[in-house]
């Protein structure tokens, strides 16, 4: 950091003013799959108010902009926004997406929303990736979140859609489709609505290859992750 800042007022409420240089700085939480890495940009001290006047980083080996500003007088709060490009999410562990993101985080520590656009456009599974056992666990008893996590205060209002005929690919399926969801919740606790279309691919089930013929899966439990498939596929 280098700083030519002012502070004036009382202890309780000050008034900073002037600016903060970011180089080469790093951000993480240890809840979240992905951290900031090469944060550079320029903040400025407006009394009560820091606003970003240019700051960018990489996460997830894309770009990502943030603006926006942040007040701390009686009240903490923020308004930032931020546009990513070609971020990769490994999450949960085995499944990897790659998308374009235009975010927005807006309100308190106490009470945020994230709202804002995303779009798949690459999707990948590890051929180790278990998706019984993953099944399995989503079906389980629904932990109770810590009340004083700040990733509990963080709603959720974001479009996820896909890529036109988005390709998937695991050890068991090759396929083909697109998908329009709605991520919901909180950060501790997402919840997924919407449908992904199968549009073409295939499958091996018990050593024997099926071609599909259509699918989809549905999201629409507002209480948890639980996809629903219709799948009609033949075989010879």
């Amino acid at each position: 950091l280098s700083m030519d800042v002012r502070v004036s007022g009382i202890f309780d409420r000050p008034l900073i003013s002037g600016e903060v240089q970011v180089s080469n700085a790093g951000l993480s939480y240890v809840d979240l799959p992905n951290g900031l890495a090469d944060v550079n940009g320029t903040l400025v001290f407006n009394l009560d108010r820091l606003q970003v006047r240019q700051l960018t980083a990489h996460t997830g080996g894309g770009t990502l902009d943030i603006t926006g500003f942040v007040t701390y007088g009686r009240v903490f709060s923020f308004n930032l926004a931020a546009t990513g490009r070609d971020i990769r999410l490994r999450y949960p562990p085995g499944v990897s997406a790659m998308a374009n993101a235009d975010l927005r985080l807006q309100g308190t520590t106490r009470s945020a929303l994230l709202s804002g656009d995303v779009v798949v456009t690459r999707f990948g599974v590890n051929p180790r990736f278990d998706f019984a056992q993953y099944m399995a666990r989503a079906k389980g008893a629904v932990e109770t979140p810590n009340p004083n996590s700040l990733l509990n205060n963080l709603r959720l209002d974001v479009h996820i859609t896909s890529m036109p005929e988005l390709q998937v690919q695991t050890s068991l399926a090759k396929v083909a489709g697109d998908a329009d969801l709605r991520l919901r919740g909180t950060a501790i606790r997402p919840v997924l609505l919407g449908r992904v279309n199968i549009i073409e691919g295939d499958v091996f089930f018990n050593g024997t290859k099926y071609q599909l013929e259509r699918g989809d899966i549905t999201f629409t439990n507002p209480v948890r992750i639980e996809p629903v498939l219709d799948v009609e596929a033949r075989t010879t």
